[in-house]
């Protein structure tokens, strides 16, 4: 928050103190980054001040932009930066202009913030102790004659990269931030140019077409992993896969049934055989007649023996 009421300050100092030729400032022709709902990953990135001047920002910039700063940060004990080169094209610009700071904000509102060399190399001097010992930046114990040749490159590097892009011009600055890496995807970047000592109103650069697109959403554990095609209703009276069930025939055959049959009586199989049955004199002896044959109509029975015949007793 004190960064953003600091800009918002030195908006308002560089509006009142115009020369008399008044600026109209130009919008940004980035998109706002915070529109994106994948976000933003590292990678190139365009935008065009208040002055006139066009940048193109490399996030991060690897390897190093200046092998030898990186190689003075290291032995001045500092164990992580990351690097963000700057490319200023200030041919089209109205005024000498150079880059402050970058300013990142991640989706969770954490805030990741890139400063400029010659702000933050004086922070990488050796010190000297009470006792008369030398320590680095990392706090690693030195010689003197080492700790004096970094005393002298960071002199060096923050009068090389101290001073604006004229007009008409093209120069290379860089950026250094106390990370060791970028988060996986940020919401926006807001990009603070300076004039000397006094900075301009932060832009907000788009990021290049060609830079490599967020991760898309994950999929929900109830999406399907691929599309099926939807199952067609049969047509009105066609069965499909149904199976019907078949009626057994008629003599019992077919698959069993899951239930416990109902006993039948036989139809076909023969009749037990049966004791021939008394009749009357003269007849015939009566016998069971055979399964599924017809039977003959009994015609009465008459007496044999002649008028005044006596009849015989039965045993």
């Amino acid at each position: 928050m004190g960064v953003l009421i600091a800009a918002g300050l030195s908006v308002s100092l560089l509006t009142g103190c115009n020369d008399g030729d008044e600026q109209v400032p130009e919008e940004s022709p980035s998109v706002s980054a915070e529109t994106s709902s994948a976000g933003l990953r590292g990678g190139t990135f365009n935008a065009r001040l208040p002055s006139g001047a066009s940048v193109r920002i490399t996030l991060p910039a690897t390897p190093p932009p200046d092998e030898d700063v990186d190689k003075l940060r290291k032995d001045a004990g500092v164990e992580r930066a990351l690097y963000a080169k700057i490319s200023i094209d200030n041919r089209n610009g109205r005024q000498p202009v150079s880059v402050s700071r970058l300013v990142l904000t991640a989706e969770d509102g954490s805030i990741y913030r890139l400063d400029a060399l010659p702000k933050v190399a004086p922070e990488w001097t050796s010190e000297r102790g009470d006792n008369g010992e030398w320590t680095n930046a990392g706090g690693d114990r030195v010689s003197e004659e080492k700790a004096r040749d970094i005393d002298r490159r960071v002199d060096d590097t923050v009068a090389k990269y101290t001073g604006d892009v004229p007009v008409g011009g093209r120069g290379d600055e860089i950026l250094v931030g106390d990370l060791s890496r970028l988060p996986a995807t940020f919401a926006s970047m807001e990009l603070i140019p300076s004039m000397g000592d006094s900075e301009e109103r932060a832009v907000r650069p788009s990021p290049d077409s060609r830079n490599e697109p967020a991760a898309p959403r994950p999929a929900s554990p109830a999406d399907p992993a691929e599309p099926e095609a939807p199952e067609e209703d049969p047509p009105p009276g066609d069965p499909g896969d149904e199976t019907t069930e078949e009626e057994p025939p008629a003599d019992g055959g077919g698959s069993e049934s899951t239930t416990d049959p109902v006993p039948e009586e036989p139809t076909d199989a023969p009749a037990p055989p049966q004791e021939p049955v008394p009749s009357e004199p003269g007849t015939q002896p009566t016998t069971a007649p055979e399964a599924g044959a017809s039977v003959p109509p009994v015609a009465p029975s008459v007496p044999a023996q002649a008028v005044g015949e006596q009849q015989p007793v039965q045993p």
